[in-house]
């Protein structure tokens, strides 16, 4: 799972931005013992993190297929308001919200 304090910087970001239309999915893909993450984990995690922002399960797979390239098991995604991916990436030791939020802010 993403390491807590990744997540807690979204969550500042979120709660910084939210206003002016900035939001951030969190999608689990899989639970503690590496099945593939029902609903339950997915509200379980985000309740356990203390995350206000939506948190999904990837109950088919579909997530990690499409957005995770092989050999990673995190990815981070900017999407504009056009639904454009405009930054993207890949690991959890890089996708540190710091590296991200100029980006964000360039785009509010």
């Amino acid at each position: 799972m993403v390491c807590q304090s990744l997540v807690q910087g979204w969550q500042g970001l979120y709660e910084e931005h939210a206003d002016e239309g900035f939001m951030v999915i969190n999608v689990v893909m899989e639970d503690a013992m590496g099945a593939t993450a029902t609903i339950e984990d997915a509200d379980d995690w985000g309740d356990a993190s203390g995350l206000t922002y939506p948190v999904l399960a990837d109950v088919e797979g579909a997530w990690a297929d499409v957005y995770v390239k092989s050999g990673e098991n995190f990815a981070t995604y900017l999407i504009d308001r056009d639904g454009i991916v405009v930054w993207r990436e890949f690991g959890e030791e890089l996708s540190t919200y710091d590296r991200a939020e100029p980006e964000i802010l360039d785009r509010l």
